[in-house]
């Protein structure tokens, strides 16, 4: 071989080497690990006697009620579907008196001021509780509809109420962004009741005007799901540690994710989470997009430079979709809420004059301050006195005249 050709073959095979050692770092050197103390959610220091959470544990722990039971009083919860028959409401009461010592613990726990659910910090920490918080929703809800047929009227809008502010401690737990969830979930069921009530008993001024008052308080704060946003970060960080260590498989047993950054991992989590808390107090058009899931759009066009840290992509990929929709969700609590006092406003304004309102100016400032906004656009809540409903444009964004299936609508049922 010529000397030449030997020098030549020697640089490409320097190059070659280069390259791999370049590639190599490129895809497994990490960065610093992320400064994350505002993520970190401070634990609050409650005596159990004046923490909400060990109330409705007890609440839980004395809960009667089989799935059997559940099924079949369903149909008092959406009465739409079909009208309970006698056998229904037979159960219904013997149900609700056998779980009389229920009520009173949920009461204790909606008394307290702090609720503080035990600490989660992993994916695999189980969460009891979350299923019956709702089976205890509905046991409220169908005991206000009993108390309601029986003629207590005002005990059947206060039961309703108190499990609206159920569903509204049990989404201040200071738990993941699930235990918020179904908190929502619960207050929608209040809500529901005490729509039903507000339509078809005969309830005066003044306890309309008390619901109003009560109901004021209990729209969902913006730092109730920051908390859980934080709580959510410190269990996904967990999870990266996890990975690392071989104690969790995502993709199955515990095999680890290939090419796993755990700090550029934990880095974009980080952005996650701070991006997700700013939307929280904006609306859908003023959205950002976090770096992560911008970094997701690139690993699904098989950008090549996507898949350094593909380990940690893929993991943070598991994670992101179910987080999507949730600050959607906040806005759309709190617009139950001010349709809910804003039917109470109109309910009163029928009761003086026996008629509806031509629009919602009409109602301001005797039932209420102004026409409340609607949290998706900024514009105010809509109203349509010919259909008898008002409504939100809900999580889509879009008007669709108020379709029960794309907008968030409260029916005017009196």
């Amino acid at each position: 071989m010529k000397r030449s050709s030997f020098i030549a073959l020697n640089i490409i095979i320097a190059l070659i080497i280069v390259i791999v050692i370049s590639l190599v770092l490129f895809l497994t050197w990490d960065e610093d690990p992320p400064n994350d103390g505002d993520l970190r959610l401070a634990r609050l220091n409650i005596p159990d006697d004046e923490n909400a959470f060990t109330w409705y544990e007890k609440a839980r722990e004395k809960l009667a009620y089989t799935d059997d039971e559940q099924d079949k009083l369903n149909v008092i919860l959406e009465p739409e579907d079909q009208a309970p028959g006698p056998d229904v409401w037979t159960l219904a009461a013997d149900v609700v008196d056998r779980n009389a010592e229920v009520f009173d613990l949920i009461a204790r726990g909606n008394a307290c001021e702090q609720i503080q659910a035990p600490e989660v910090t992993r994916f695999t920490d189980e969460l009891p509780y979350l299923g019956k918080w709702r089976t205890m929703a509905r046991l409220m809800s169908i005991r206000a509809e009993l108390l309601s047929r029986e003629g207590k009227h005002r005990e059947a809008l206060e039961q309703a109420m108190a499990g609206v502010r159920f569903g509204h401690k049990t989404g201040q737990c200071q738990g993941p962004v699930i235990c918020w969830l179904v908190g929502v979930a619960c207050k929608k069921i209040g809500y529901r009741r005490v729509h039903q009530l507000i339509a078809k008993t005969p309830l005066d001024d003044t306890d309309l005007q008390k619901a109003d008052s009560l109901l004021a308080p209990l729209e969902t704060t913006a730092d109730d799901l920051i908390n859980s946003f934080r709580v959510e970060y410190v269990v996904n960080v967990n999870t990266v540690d996890d990975v690392m260590a071989g104690r969790y498989g995502p993709i199955g047993g515990k095999k680890r994710l290939p090419i796993l950054l755990p700090n550029q991992t934990k880095r974009l989590f980080a952005d996650h989470a701070r991006t997700m808390i700013r939307n929280v107090s904006r609306n859908p058009a003023q959205y950002e997009r976090s770096e992560a899931g911008r970094m997701l759009d690139e690993f699904s066009k098989r950008n090549p430079i996507a898949y350094r840290n593909i380990g940690g992509k893929m993991l943070i990929g598991m994670v992101l979709p179910a987080m999507g929709g949730v600050a959607k969700e906040s806005l759309d609590e709190r617009v139950w809420n001010r349709l809910t006092r804003l039917l109470i406003a109109i309910r009163r304004y029928h009761l003086a004059t026996g008629g509806l309102p031509e629009s919602l100016d009409k109602l301001v400032p005797q039932y209420i301050d102004a026409v409340p906004v609607d949290l998706f656009d900024g514009k105010p809540i809509r109203y349509d006195p010919a259909k008898k409903i008002i409504y939100s444009i809900g999580t889509d964004c879009e008007d669709n005249g108020g379709d029960e299936e794309k907008d968030t609508v409260v029916k005017i049922e009196f």
